[in-house]
C-alpha cells in the first residue's frame, strides 16, 4: 500500500485529477483525499521520497571499491578515527555560505593557534 501512496503523491505532484489517478490504481477517493491532505500539511517525506526514486544510483569503480589503500576506504574502515573530519566535512555540506566562513574562519583561527603553541620559545 505504501509503493501505491507513493505514486498518488507523485501523480498528484504532476497535476493529474483525482478521476485520472482513480482509474489508473484503482483506489478510492478517499486515499486520494488523505494523501493530497498528507502533501498539503506536511508532505516533506513523500517529496524526499519521491525525488530519491528519481535519481538513478551511481555505483564506485572497482578499482575504488576494492583498493585497500584509498583513503575514502581507510576513512570508511577506521571511520573512528576521522570523525571530527567527516563531521566537519557533513556540516559544511549543508550549511549556507555564511555559515560556512564563519566555520572556515574559525579553523584558521584554530591553526594560527596551534602553530604559535608548537613554536620553540626564544630565550
Amino acid at each position: 500500500m505504501l509503493a501505491k501512496r507513493l505514486q498518488i503523491a507523485e501523480l498528484l505532484l504532476k497535476g493529474n485529477k483525482y478521476d485520472s489517478i482513480r482509474d489508473q490504481l484503482k483506489v478510492g477517493f478517499s486515499t486520494i483525499g488523505r494523501i493530497a491532505t498528507w502533501l498539503s500539511l506536511s508532505g516533506e517525506g513523500f517529496k524526499i521520497a519521491i525525488s530519491r526514486k528519481k535519481q538513478p544510483v551511481s555505483k564506485p569503480s572497482l578499482s575504488e571499491k576494492y583498493d585497500p589503500s584509498s583513503l575514502r576506504n581507510i576513512k570508511r574502515r577506521y571511520s573512528q578515527y576521522y570523525w571530527p573530519q567527516l563531521l566537519i566535512e557533513k556540516i559544511l555540506t549543508v550549511s549556507d555560505e555564511n555559515h560556512r566562513q564563519k566555520i572556515t574562519f574559525i579553523l584558521q583561527s584554530m591553526n594560527v593557534k596551534n602553530n604559535l603553541a608548537s613554536e620553540p620559545k626564544k630565550m
